[in-house]
C-alpha cells in the first residue's frame, strides 16, 4: 500500500467517524419526542425502498428473482435485520440514557474493539495501521 492510499484510507476514516458522530446529536434531540423503535423503522424502510429502486434500476427486477426462489431468503431477511436495524435500535435506545459523546465513542471504537478482540482470541496480531 503505498503513502498516498493510506493517506487516502485515513481520510475516508476520518470523514465516516465525523459524520456518523454528528449523527448523534441530532438522533438525541429526536428522542425527546420519537420512540427509537419509530425511528429505526422510518431510517430503515425508507433506506430499503431506495436501495430496491437502485437495484431494479442497474440490474433490472431479474435481479429480485433469486430471492423468491431460495429457502434461506427468511433467514437472510431475519439476520440482515437483526444485524443492521438491531443495532441501531440498541444504539438509539442506549443513547436515550447518555451523551451524544459517549455514544459516538462508543461506536467509532468498534473497529478497534474487534482487532483488540481478535488479537486476543485467535492471535491475529493488528497491522501497524
Amino acid at each position: 500500500m503505498s503513502k498516498r492510499q493510506l493517506q487516502l484510507g485515513f481520510l475516508a476514516l476520518a470523514i465516516t467517524a465525523l459524520s456518523w458522530g454528528g449523527m448523534f446529536q441530532v438522533v438525541k434531540v429526536l428522542l425527546a419526542t420519537l420512540d427509537p423503535y419509530y425511528i429505526t423503522a422510518v431510517r430503515y424502510g425508507f433506506a430499503g425502498a431506495i436501495l430496491i429502486v437502485m437495484l431494479v434500476a442497474v440490474e433490472g427486477r431479474a435481479a429480485l428473482t433469486p430471492l423468491r426462489r431460495d429457502p434461506r431468503v427468511g433467514w437472510l431477511w431475519f439476520y440482515g435485520t437483526t444485524g443492521f436495524a438491531g443495532y441501531s435500535l440498541f444504539t438509539f435506545s442506549g443513547l436515550s440514557h447518555t451523551s451524544p459523546q459517549q455514544a459516538s465513542v462508543i461506536s467509532n471504537m468498534q473497529p478497534l474493539i474487534v482487532a483488540l478482540i481478535q488479537w486476543l482470541m485467535r492471535g491475529v496480531r493488528p497491522t501497524r495501521a
